[in-house]
């Protein structure tokens, strides 16, 4: 898939959960409701900006691991629950 293709199935998306990237920025800048998983890496330097909503998981915390609840509850914020 080519992509604008990708941008078109990402735009319809209710929200997009991912890693930081370029995919995760694209979500973000489509105004997608969108949550980035960070590990070791810090949000505020690299993290996806947009009028969205938009929330992190794991903020810069190498150290543990991220949970599934944590995500979902990221998840459940962005999508105003």
């Amino acid at each position: 898939m080519d992509l604008g293709a990708l941008a078109q199935v990402i735009g319809r998306a209710r929200a997009v959960i991912g890693v930081d990237t370029g995919l995760l920025h694209l979500a973000a800048a489509l105004r997608v409701p969108t949550v980035g998983i960070f590990g070791a890496t810090d949000p505020r330097l690299t993290g996806p900006v947009g009028a969205g909503p938009i929330a992190g998981c794991g903020v810069a915390a190498a150290a543990r691991a991220i949970g599934v609840d944590e995500v979902l509850a990221a998840l459940a914020t962005v999508q105003g629950r």
